[in-house]
């Protein structure tokens, strides 16, 4: 309940607390799942090799057909996926999805293994992904990462119409929302592709509610990455608005260097 708030101190406190108990109690299932929750407050605080860490340690204790092992795998995937060892991304999340019990957790590790997808530029794997998981479940923690996908693809591939539903579905989820790194990753998310897509109104609206939320919940990688894009559009809006004869001087220097296309040649 405290990391789903946001209270990522506080709920790392507690699942400490709680493998404590797990290890005077010998209870190795207790212990994994603590494990598996620092494994997500570990990723959504942007340190990934302690997710990774926590995630692997969960799946040793882990007895064969638990119920938990397709939660532990999913945590690993998505942190796997961070460091770009795709290799092991995928391979965590279709042995999640083979281990799944449960429709929810299928439509978890469906939008996850369609993100990696996204990430391998396949956009037609992705995208169908993305809608099977909507189909399978409108839990939030679901919808707003296959929602924030569906934002990606539809301004890679300038499907104006797909991006205004897919954004109108996100309002309407956030109206009601109980999760604020979801939404705050979902609205990031289709900042990027409102700027993709050249509105930079929409993305400036999408990145403040973004910034917002990383900022009061400590969700520091969304709160890099949005300062990152802040930047960018800024920078856009400048060149649009103030010409710097200084600036295209530089700028136009470019043009002076030599280019051989033998470079790109194999050695």
């Amino acid at each position: 309940v405290l990391r789903e708030m946001g209270l990522l101190e506080e709920a790392s406190d507690t699942y400490q607390e709680a493998r404590k108990d797990a290890v005077r109690a010998q209870d190795g299932e207790l212990e994994a799942r603590a494990l598996m929750g620092e494994t997500v407050v570990a990723g959504q605080r942007g340190n990934y090799p302690a997710a990774i860490e926590a995630g692997r340690r969960a799946l040793e204790l882990l007895r064969q057909g638990s119920e938990h092992l397709a939660s532990a795998h999913n945590n690993l995937m998505v942190a796997s996926m961070a460091t770009l060892d795709f290799a092991a991304a995928f391979e965590h999340g279709w042995r999640g999805y083979d281990s799944a019990t449960d429709i929810n957790q299928r439509a978890t590790l469906v939008s996850n293994l369609a993100s990696l997808a996204l990430r391998h530029g396949r956009l037609t794997a992705a995208r169908r992904g993305f809608i099977a998981a909507l189909g399978l479940s409108q839990l939030e923690r679901i919808a707003f990462p296959a929602l924030g996908g569906l934002a990606t693809i539809s301004a890679a591939t300038r499907d104006i119409p797909e991006l205004l539903r897919v954004a109108a579905a996100i309002e309407r989820a956030s109206a009601t929302a109980s999760l604020p790194y979801e939404l705050a990753r979902a609205r990031f998310e289709l900042a990027q592709a409102w700027q993709e897509a050249g509105d930079l109104d929409k993305a400036a609206e999408c990145l403040a509610g973004a910034r917002g939320l990383a900022l009061a919940h400590g969700f520091h990688e969304v709160s890099f990455r949005s300062e990152v894009l802040a930047e960018a559009l800024a920078a856009i809006r400048n060149s649009q608005v103030i010409h710097d004869d200084r600036v295209e001087r530089a700028i136009a220097r470019f043009d002076e260097l030599a280019n051989d296309e033998r470079a790109l040649a194999p050695a």
